[in-house]
């Protein structure tokens, strides 16, 4: 049987990543919790799922836009950077639908109603090696991937990347940016 624990770490880092990057999700609820059994899906491990909250949980849990469950396991292992990855993937998949309710003084949405969304690409490796960037979003996808910022060794250059405090925030003490980390989660080689 599955246990479901609340996840204070994973949710604080959550928000540091919608403040960062996910403005429109920001006044999003989210409900997470830690997940003791391993959950799969196609024969793969599922580190995080998010999913629109069950009402039928609101009784116990309280009012809640999303539910956002976590392998523990998974995530004690996880690397910072891996970690980040992951919840900002999960947010990616949050989308604010509708302003209900507005700030009467700045116009900033106060309240809102929110949905899911697909990935941007779902596409085989070996069917782009074959056929190459068929689709606006594959070309999309490749753009993304040439414009990623490279790993810098050192911390100071690393940090000037980052515009905004919350974004180093999200990187504090990631210092070891060794070229097999980087290549299995990027894809990127170093140039010798």
């Amino acid at each position: 049987m599955t246990t479901y624990t609340p996840a204070p770490e994973v949710e604080a880092l959550l928000m540091q990543i919608v403040r960062a990057h996910h403005p429109d999700i920001k006044t999003a609820r989210f409900y997470v919790l830690f997940r003791d059994v391993p959950k799969f899906s196609k024969g793969k491990l599922v580190f995080a799922s998010v999913k629109k909250f069950p009402p039928e949980l609101t009784p116990s849990a309280g009012e809640h836009d999303f539910l956002l469950t976590v392998n523990e396991k998974a995530w004690r292992e996880a690397t910072p950077e891996h970690r980040a990855y992951v919840l900002d993937h999960e947010a990616s998949h949050c989308q604010q639908s509708k302003v209900i309710e507005s700030h009467p003084e700045t116009g900033e949405a106060v309240r809102c109603e929110f949905n899911l969304t697909g990935h941007d690409v779902e596409d085989f490796a070996s069917v782009i090696g074959r056929h190459g960037l068929q689709t606006e979003e594959l070309e999309n996808m490749a753009a993304a991937c040439q414009q990623m910022p490279l790993p810098f060794p050192d911390s100071a250059a690393r940090n000037d990347r980052y515009s905004t405090p919350e974004e180093q925030a999200i990187l504090n003490g990631i210092e070891d940016w060794e070229e097999e980390t980087v290549r299995q989660y990027t894809g990127l080689r170093r140039v010798k």
